[in-house]
């Protein structure tokens, strides 16, 4: 019994030993950064001001109250909202053309794909320069065609600078929605379209009833990715329109960066990271339930 009881002991001090070198390191890089943050989440810590001192949830309480916190949540809503139905109708349409087969096809797949490569920083740039007031493309195509009398500020318009920052984005995000959409059509069983053609269905109801029915995990799957990416969107934002003009494209991420590095106050940026921690959870929590219960309707159906 003692010699098990040591071997047994033996083995779980060398199961230790061997995972410590390959844990710390996630312990250093991950977990500690983690939980300090949180820590200054409950002080003072203003680089402007020397004292360190507990406040408690007062960042918490002067985040909730600031004059940007409830506006940049609108205009975060209605980023991931809008995103959200760009991406899935357009990746939707772009799956369902490369579902037929055509001359031409795989080319079409990898241009389709590369945006997907692109980091926001250089597609963000590109799409800054597009919309130049001075030189940009969107002005030269539009005042060739006599569609505008002059060259235009777009980006100093709040409406329309929220519009070509989510076009911008939704460029960038689509891709990997169409590869999902594109995968799930492909495994659609072919017998429920040819049960749908005996019934008397045509195109419509087909795609309505079969093809949206069966695609709707992924739907969901598509629509939690996107609404957690639109939260921690700040990469495109910064470089095409850096939250101008005023506040009207400072996603509620911005506003963490700027109280970070612009405000210095890193126990109310330490906070404001943890109500859009807490706020993430919520969704993904809410995603699980959503596909649980599509899974669960798609097995009576």
């Amino acid at each position: 019994m003692r010699r098990n009881r040591k071997a047994r002991l033996g083995d779980r001090g060398f199961i230790a030993a061997t995972l410590i070198p390959g844990l710390a390191p996630i312990f250093l890089f991950f977990f500690y950064p983690v939980i300090y943050a949180f820590y200054v989440s409950f002080i003072k810590y203003d680089l402007t001001r020397p004292e360190r001192n507990f406040v408690g949830f007062q960042n918490y309480y002067k985040v909730i109250t600031s004059y940007y916190f409830w506006n940049s949540w609108r205009v975060t809503a209605e980023f991931a909202i809008a995103s959200f139905v760009l991406v899935v109708v357009f990746a939707m349409l772009t799956a369902l053309t490369l579902n037929q087969a055509f001359k031409g096809q795989k080319i079409l797949q990898v241009l389709v794909l590369l945006p997907w490569a692109i980091p926001y920083v250089v597609g963000g740039s590109m799409w800054k320069w597009m919309f130049d007031a001075t030189y940009g493309v969107l002005n030269a195509v539009l005042y060739g065609l006599g569609l505008i009398p002059s060259y235009q500020p777009w980006l100093v318009d709040p409406t329309i600078a929220l519009i070509l920052l989510i076009v911008a984005y939704v460029w960038s995000e689509a891709p990997l929605p169409t590869l999902l959409f594109l995968t799930g059509l492909q495994s659609v069983p072919q017998e429920l379209y040819e049960s749908g053609l005996v019934d008397g269905l045509n195109a419509w109801q087909r795609f309505r009833k079969i093809t949206l029915t069966w695609l709707s995990p992924i739907i969901l799957i598509v629509f939690i990715w996107e609404t957690l990416l639109a939260i921690r969107q700040f990469d495109m934002v910064w470089v095409i329109t850096a939250g101008k003009p005023g506040d009207a494209t400072a996603l509620i991420s911005f506003f963490a960066w700027r109280e970070t590095f612009s405000f210095l106050d890193f126990g109310r940026a330490s906070a404001l990271c943890y109500i859009i921690v807490a706020i993430s959870i919520v969704f993904i929590y809410l995603y699980f339930r959503a596909l649980k219960m599509g899974s669960l309707e798609l097995k009576v159906r």
